[in-house]
Formats: C-alpha cells, sequence, structure tokens
C-alpha cells in the first residue's frame, strides 16, 4: 500500500488498463508493451474492479470453480483455497501464489477473534 499505484491510484491489486492514459506508465515497462497500472478514482472504485475482473474475466474461471465446489461440497470457502486460482494473476506465477499463502498465514492471527 505504499506504492505510488496506490497512493496515487488506489490502486491496491496491480490491476492493469490497456487504454493510453487509463493510468500510470510503469517505470519499467518493455519499450514495446502498451499496458498502464490503472488509477482509480477510490478505494471503493478499484474494489469493485478487482472483484468485477476476478468474477467475470476467463483467466479466473478456475478460481469460480474452486469456489463453486466448496460451496457444493458445503465446505467452508477460505483465502487458502481461492489463491489457487489466481495463477494467472501475476506473472510471477506459483512464487505469487507461495507469496499470499505466506501472508495470509502470517497475518490470519489479525484477521480472527
Amino acid at each position: 500500500g505504499t506504492s505510488r499505484f496506490a497512493r496515487q491510484g488506489f490502486n491496491f491489486f496491480g490491476m492493469w488498463c490497456f487504454r493510453k492514459g487509463c493510468g500510470f506508465v510503469p517505470k519499467q515497462r518493455d519499450d514495446d508493451a502498451g499496458h498502464e497500472v490503472a488509477k482509480f478514482k477510490d478505494l471503493s472504485h478499484a474494489v469493485k474492479a478487482y472483484l468485477t475482473n476476478i468474477n467475470s474475466h476467463y483467466a479466473y474461471s478456475e478460481l469460480r470453480g474452486i469456489r463453486a465446489g466448496l460451496r457444493r461440497n458445503q465446505q467452508t470457502v477460505t483465502a487458502e483455497y481461492l489463491v489457487e486460482g489466481l495463477m494467472s494473476y501475476s506473472e510471477r506465477g506459483q512464487d505469487y501464489i507461495d507469496e499470499l499463502l505466506h501472508m495470509i498465514r502470517t497475518n490470519r492471527k489479525y484477521l480472527t477473534s
């Protein structure tokens, strides 16, 4: 939450956009790349865009399948299960999943009462 993307554009999820001027041009973007890091009006718009993306883009159909399977089997839907469906969210692949799982497990003590 300390990056310029988060502080100036409410982009806490690293979401990209593909229309010139839709966000911030990353300093380390390849010369032939056309994406920007999306900029949002406020946090609620950022969260809405993230949820829409996760719940509709084909890249996250595995996540939605995991969630549906857990519900079908009357199991609790947890972040540990769902992160496995985010392989396409980051160029980092499994390293991204492993980092998310580590953050979830490290911070769990702050989330439960």
